[in-house]
């Protein structure tokens, strides 16, 4: 909740809320308790800003959508922004696995290490308590 608040804005995309406590115009005081939060479409706090003289808050304007001259037309430019996003998200994907992969490769290059060191150390224990026995 916003105590305070007198504007509420949903952004252009649906996915954000803006919640103000805003003074008048020509107000002396300094609006100590004046500012906005950005709230996530599900009601979770994401961003608070208190700003001392705060008259007005607005979203900033989107472009008008693109509209071409017939559907064939405007499914050809969504498949077109399709498969370059695709390949561009395909190769970030790939990256992001190889990262992963690394990581899990030394992970376990560092417990193979780890065992055959520890491998050694009981071929060395059992070689001398062999000699002992021996004796």
């Amino acid at each position: 909740s916003h105590e305070g608040a007198v504007e509420l804005h949903w952004c252009p995309s649906g996915r954000y809320v803006i919640t103000a406590a805003t003074q008048p115009i020509g107000t002396e005081t300094s609006g100590s308790d004046t500012g906005y939060i950005v709230w996530s479409f599900q009601g979770e706090q994401l961003f608070k800003h208190t700003i001392p003289f705060f008259f007005q808050i607005l979203w900033r304007p989107r472009p008008k959508e693109i509209r071409l001259e017939s559907k064939e037309e405007e499914k050809k430019c969504q498949e077109m922004l399709l498969k370059q996003y695709h390949n561009l998200f395909e190769q970030r994907d790939a990256e992001v696995r190889r990262q992963h992969q690394s990581k899990f490769v030394q992970i376990n290059l560092a417990k193979w290490t780890s065992w055959n060191a520890l491998q050694e150390q009981w071929k060395k224990k059992t070689k001398e308590l062999s000699r002992k026995r021996a004796e």
